[in-house]
């Protein structure tokens, strides 16, 4: 990858700490990312400059964390979501279609979850909301449009 396909840093806070520099991604004969590729790849694939504005840094350096890990896990294992065992490569494919809307909807989900209920482990949770998020959001959107069409009748 040459000099000019460089990605946009990724700020943790408001005083311009970046915790994914703007550089290339390494180079060499390794195939497997680096962690710190494998962010900048989510923050690509969710057009994060456009989601900045919604959330939170630290709740939208979370979830790239979360999508970056599932990119590093071996594909020939089986990855945990919703506490069933789904072929790597199924749930890497599933995690390569997740886009700016679909954490929209995962942070709005999980902002106005039932705060009675204890979540036990976060990570695997938000995993779980991100897979899911891609097989829900075109029909949430859609009734969401519909409701609004119905009200405004």
């Amino acid at each position: 990858m040459n000099a000019e396909n460089t990605t946009t840093s990724i700020r943790s806070d408001g005083k311009g700490e970046s915790f994914v520099p703007s550089l290339p991604p390494s180079s060499g004969t390794n195939t497997r990312l680096s962690f710190k590729d494998a962010q900048r790849k989510a923050a690509a694939q969710l057009e994060y400059p456009r989601c900045y504005s919604t959330f939170e840094a630290d709740e939208l350096r979370e979830l790239v964390m979360i999508i970056a890990e599932v990119y590093l896990l071996p594909s020939e294992k089986p990855i945990r979501i919703s506490g069933e065992w789904i072929d790597g490569f199924v749930v890497k494919e599933v995690f390569e279609e997740l886009r700016g809307d679909h954490l929209r909807h995962v942070y709005e989900e999980y902002v106005h979850r039932d705060p009675s209920t204890p979540i036990m482990n976060k990570k695997a949770y938000l995993r779980t909301m991100l897979y899911n998020s891609v097989f829900s959001v075109g029909t949430h959107l859609s009734a969401e449009v519909y409701s609004d069409f119905r009200g405004g009748i």
